[in-house]
């Protein structure tokens, strides 16, 4: 059946998660067609939804023609509507990933911007358009031109890199994408891989190590910074796809601190302390580094340590290392958004590390019961709390719990809507291993009504967040009402 399938299938990272979805999509997309338009009408903005084009307004001053962006230029989109999107971008997307300087989105500069840095335009553009259909499709139209360029081999600088880093995390794509497949993740890891590489050619790779050159201090600055964030990008990326990294050498994982990144320093008491932030992901894409090339670095690898059960040393050790990050940095005062960011992270990294076991407990149920003589096409048996590995498998659920019930709690649609999408993947992923868990181990009632109810709320906050009917956050939760909707 489909939940024994699922059940059985493996779940390691959230690419797995995807195509247990894209599964249940092929299997019961036909059946649930009429449905579907009952989902659909319940999003904030209708399929067909078309924004009005802008009306022209007054005559352009003369400082209008000093922007250097086509679309601007062929009168597709209004020097207003660009400064609407930097202003949206810096207010309600740039906290989340700071790599670009303040004086990016000073109005007085944005005509020097649209000539020297094009490609860092044009990304932020093509983020902050998002919500708006028309405008977004016409800067991502601009956006696929330059970045053609960039891969044919047009010259490129720093300002190109942390274009393809604001591109990764929030990633778009035309329409209509293609449900459950994990085009975010797949497109992100190739943004990330240009942008590594171009690193490595432009030699900021070498701000790894301490400054020993009289390289202007706010470029050496800038690089670093760039490159921190290449390698914190690729890690993650990395781990959220079950690759391996294409960062090599001495990475700026170890030893960094929030103090070698002055621009993202705060500069009133009101703000928050980014740099603090960042070294706190740093620290947690480290360990998110060395659990995946311990425990998952290759398949043939993880299942002989699976079945031989030769890993719980590595557990034990992960374990004290999320919670003396969790010593540290728990307490970190910063605003809401910032901190349920931090915190589904943390979450994600616990479910991340007391899974192996899960899916060590649940493959060896399977080489057993392959390999029995009585029945080896029965139910695979439930998981309770004599099972060699129940501790971490009990914290895993209880992980995979607290990061949607932190979702639930703390992430308001609106600021979901402006979020890197990595965090929809760490949602999606936990409610993926919630259900295998429902179908695989001994619940109560009680227990089994509750994760059903947290799933009922994650969806709707899911559709909630979305603008449209392709918008991931109304696609997976379209996904997740079919996976769930006859859930054991």
């Amino acid at each position: 059946t489909v939940h024994d399938n699922i059940a059985s299938a493996d779940l390691e990272h959230p690419s797995d998660a995807l195509k247990i979805l894209a599964q249940v999509a092929d299997r019961l997309e036909d059946d649930d067609y009429h449905g579907s338009k009952q989902t659909r009408s319940n999003n904030n903005q209708p399929q067909q939804f078309r924004p009005s084009p802008w009306r022209q307004g007054p005559s352009p001053s003369k400082a209008d023609d000093y922007i250097h962006h086509k679309p601007f230029q062929a009168g597709l989109i209004s020097l207003e509507m660009i400064h609407h999107l930097f202003l949206s971008y810096k207010e309600s997307f740039h906290p989340f990933f700071p790599i670009i300087s303040r004086q990016t989105f000073d109005p007085e500069r944005l005509p020097w911007l649209s000539r020297a840095q094009p490609y860092l335009f044009s990304a932020i553009l093509t983020v902050a358009s998002r919500d708006n259909e028309r405008v977004h499709q016409i800067c991502y139209d601009h956006m696929k031109l330059l970045l053609s360029m960039i891969f044919a081999g047009s010259d490129a600088n720093i300002e190109t890199i942390e274009a393809l880093l604001v591109l990764s995390q929030w990633v778009s794509h035309d329409p209509p994408a293609s449900v459950g497949h994990g085009e975010e993740d797949k497109l992100a890891w190739m943004y990330i891989g240009n942008a590594v590489r171009l690193g490595y050619l432009l030699e900021i790779d070498r701000t790894s190590f301490k400054s020993d050159s009289h390289e202007d201090p706010a470029t050496f600055n800038r690089k670093k910074l760039v490159w921190s964030a290449c390698y914190m990008c690729d890690s993650q990326v990395s781990v959220r796809l079950g690759k391996g990294f294409w960062a090599r050498g001495p990475g700026p994982l170890s030893g960094s601190r929030a103090s070698d990144y002055p621009t993202l320093q705060p500069l009133s008491a009101n703000e928050d302390d980014w740099a603090l932030i960042f070294q706190a992901n740093l620290e947690l894409t480290k360990i998110f580094s060395n659990v995946h090339d311990i425990l998952y670095s290759s398949k043939g690898y993880n299942w002989k340590e699976m079945l031989e059960g030769r890993y719980e040393k590595y557990l034990d050790d992960f374990r004290i290392c999320t919670r003396n990050w969790n010593d540290t940095w728990g307490t970190l005062i910063c605003s809401p958004r910032l901190k349920a960011s931090l915190l589904l992270t943390y979450d994600y990294l616990r479910l991340y590390i007391n899974s192996f076991a899960y899916q060590a407990t649940i493959s060896r149920a399977m080489s057993f019961q392959r390999d029995s003589q009585h029945n080896p096409y029965g139910p695979i048996p439930l998981i309770n709390a004599t099972s060699p590995d129940a501790r971490f498998i009990y914290e895993a659920i209880d992980a995979a719990k607290s990061l949607l019930s932190t979702f639930i709690n703390f992430v308001t649609p609106e600021t979901l809507r402006y979020m890197p999408s990595s965090y929809y993947l760490f949602i999606i992923y936990s409610a993926v291993f919630l259900y295998k868990v429902k179908s695989t181990t001994t619940m109560t009632e009680e227990e089994r009504t509750g994760v059903r109810r947290m799933i009922n709320q994650t969806i709707e906050r899911l559709q909630k967040a979305s603008v449209g009917a392709n918008h991931m956050g109304s696609r997976y939760a379209r996904l997740l009402q079919l996976l769930w909707r006859k859930a054991p």
